[in-house]
């Protein structure tokens, strides 16, 4: 399972809380979990007349896809789309213009997975931990205002 569903509903329910309607063709669910799945969805969404100002890629994989359609259809960001991504990635800070992204503390996430599994291994037999760690939002190049 996938944990783009769940980014998906932190996106409902901020246009929830925003008091937003939220228009289902700016949501695209990918059948095949694949940059190229991604791609296609992405370049079908762009090229309608009406197409979003910003494309938001829920995880690594669909932002190659997202950024392989952008390129195909020589979209400048972020003066044409608006761009952010999932998962702070390397190569999003070397792009021209770098990607906004929503970065994960990945590193501590495996080491708190280690710890548990290993408490488990040794035998503790505690209720499960929920742990909420805090992503923070590196805002780059590739957003700017909509044009009018």
């Amino acid at each position: 399972m996938y944990p783009s569903w769940q980014r998906l509903q932190g996106y409902l329910d901020a246009h929830r809380d925003a008091g937003v309607s939220v228009d289902p063709r700016l949501i695209r669910r990918v059948g095949a979990y694949s940059s190229e799945a991604a791609c296609q969805e992405t370049t079908e969404l762009l090229q309608a007349p009406d197409r979003p100002s910003a494309v938001f890629a829920a995880d690594g994989t669909m932002s190659d896809g997202v950024m392989q359609a952008i390129a195909d259809l020589d979209l400048q960001v972020p003066d044409q789309l608006s761009l952010v991504c999932f998962d702070d990635l390397d190569w999003m800070k070397f792009m021209r213009p770098a990607i906004t992204s929503v970065h994960q503390p990945v590193h501590r996430i495996g080491s708190m997975a280690a710890e548990l599994l290993l408490a488990r291994i040794a035998g503790d037999s505690s209720t499960p931990k929920h742990n909420v760690l805090e992503a923070r939002l590196h805002v780059r190049g590739s957003v700017s205002r909509p044009l009018p």
